[in-house]
């Protein structure tokens, strides 16, 4: 009902073409895309590092937290998961990372199973 309500107004402000919206689109936002310049901790190197490519399962490989372009890309990552839209939010995540996640948790499964059980938390 609500639908009809949004596409009947929409078609008669002649602001957008809303024919195929129905009540299962997916109206969630979209994550943040976060980029160098949002990440606040300073102390990464930016050095190019061959990575695991052998891995069929990205989660198996290790994260190293000093290694900006890693951070970064499982930042993006973990974004999704968690659904995030605010970049102070994103900012949160990247000082969990850096500060609270347990130093013996390397896996970038094991690290984002941490974060996902205790974002709440935090």
């Amino acid at each position: 009902m609500f639908c009809t309500f949004i596409k009947h107004f929409v078609r008669q402000t002649n602001k957008y073409d809303m024919d195929k919206l129905d009540a299962t689109s997916n109206m969630t936002p979209s994550s943040v895309d976060y980029t160098k310049s949002d990440m606040v901790y300073k102390g990464y190197s930016w050095e190019l590092v061959k990575s695991d490519h052998s891995k069929d399962n990205k989660a198996d490989l290790l994260l190293n937290r000093y290694n900006g372009h890693q951070v970064l890309d499982f930042i993006n990552e973990i974004t999704k998961t968690l659904a995030l839209t605010k970049k102070s939010q994103v900012n949160k995540l990247e000082e969990i990372i850096q500060k609270k996640v347990p130093p013996d948790l390397t896996s970038r499964q094991e690290i984002q199973k941490w974060i996902v059980e205790n974002w709440k938390k935090q």
